[in-house]
């Protein structure tokens, strides 16, 4: 399993002087294309899935196949949803398999999106999971009116970034350089006084186009993780028409092919310039796995079958609900034979999740007000997946 702890992955970037590239996921070809190219070069990489074209794919379709590819994967993967617009989403990436969650807080007031993040964070650090923000737009320019004028904002200081991070418990500062560079500059002195601030891994947006020169100080000075934006969307893009014109039988396999191969050679060219290329194995040996938990009961209960099932059903919808739950199975014994006669298998995300689970308002009610008094003959038992044994087909080496 090579899904793994996407601060462990940032860690050992930041540590480094590397950046991991964080590429959106727009359909299968891009899936299957960013694995292809992170396993050819020996890169780490975050499969990003961005809310904000949640209206063009559907993220509960294309969730499954984001993270078994991640777990059969030969690098280490993490899975980040990226541009998270509220709470709900927060806890619903929770449930669907992501590790991490970027917050984008360009839309609001840096009050009301600080006190979002905290939320964020809170839920995040609950369930494992890294969170990320940003103070606004910790650009650099030559001058502010520029700023104003190209819409990029002012420029955050150093000890308003350092208060950020402070005030919401982020596991890694976003940045931005401006979409217009025409007079704008890198000021290198600026961000190591950032990075020192903060003390925790950078995120670049808007990183394309940029020299080797400027990529190894941004490296060298805590960027660990560069946000690819719509560059394989673009150049994908512009593979799928070239081939629809130049070659009008081509099938549409045949079409997503050449999709899925221009987005492995701009994955792996972009890894190369970022400095990812060659740090998969050293990263794996020093990072964590992520790996689900069942939280595991059989009980035996005082009351009615019937008043057990109404039970159960509650408390499957009031369970699932709780951040970092992936999934509630209520059961009861084919063998009428059996010890224990009903169970729940409740599927934590993380093992993080056991305790948040533990002390959660909504469990304790239920646990305290319908569950407890009526199952006294219980047994409880928390499992981690063991590793080796996981249930996922063998890869096909003619694939890489």
């Amino acid at each position: 399993m090579a899904l793994v702890d996407m601060h462990d992955m940032l860690g050992h970037a930041y540590r480094n002087g590397y950046a991991v590239g964080a590429f959106d996921v727009l359909g299968m070809e891009f899936l299957a294309g960013i694995i292809a190219a992170a396993e050819s070069c020996d890169s780490p990489v975050v499969l990003s899935l961005n809310e904000s074209r949640f209206e063009h794919s559907d993220f509960d379709s294309i969730m499954p196949a984001v993270e078994g590819a991640a777990q059969r994967a030969a690098v280490p993967v993490a899975i980040l949803l990226d541009g998270c617009a509220s709470y709900e989403s927060a806890v619903r990436s929770t449930r669907a398999g992501c590790n991490g969650i970027a917050v984008d807080g360009r839309k609001a007031s840096l009050d009301d999106h600080i006190e979002q993040m905290r939320h964020v964070v809170e839920v995040a650090h609950g369930c494992g999971m890294a969170a990320g923000g940003g103070a606004g737009n910790i650009a650099w320019t030559d001058d502010a009116n520029v700023a104003r004028k190209s819409g990029e904002g002012i420029p955050a200081s150093v000890e308003e970034a350092a208060a950020y991070v402070q005030r919401t418990g982020v596991d890694f500062l976003a940045l931005a350089l401006p979409a217009r560079r025409g007079g704008a500059f890198v000021d290198f002195e600026r961000l190591k006084r950032v990075k020192h601030a903060v003390n925790v891994p950078l995120r670049l947006r808007n990183a394309i186009g940029l020299s080797h020169e400027h990529l190894q100080a941004l490296t060298a000075n805590g960027v660990a993780m560069i946000e690819a934006g719509a560059a394989l969307s673009d150049v994908a893009t512009e593979r799928l028409r070239y081939d629809s014109a130049a070659y009008s039988e081509r099938s549409y396999a045949a079409l997503m092919k050449g999709v899925r191969d221009k987005v492995t050679e701009e994955v792996a060219r972009l890894v190369r310039l970022w400095g990812g290329a060659g740090r998969g194995l050293q990263s794996l040996g020093e990072c964590r796995p992520w790996k689900p938990v069942e939280h595991v009961i059989v009980f035996n209960s005082n009351t009615t079958e019937e008043a057990v099932h109404d039970m159960m059903g509650e408390g499957a919808a009031v369970l699932g609900a709780i951040p970092g739950v992936r999934h509630v199975f209520t059961g009861q014994a084919l063998q009428p034979e059996a010890g224990y006669r009903y169970c729940w298998l409740v599927r934590f995300a993380h093992p993080a999740v056991v305790e948040s689970y533990r002390v959660h308002p909504d469990h304790q009610s239920f646990a305290d007000r319908r569950f407890r008094p009526s199952a006294p003959d219980r047994i409880s038992i928390d499992f981690l997946e063991v590793e080796g044994h996981a249930a996922h087909p063998p890869r096909n080496p003619s694939a890489r």
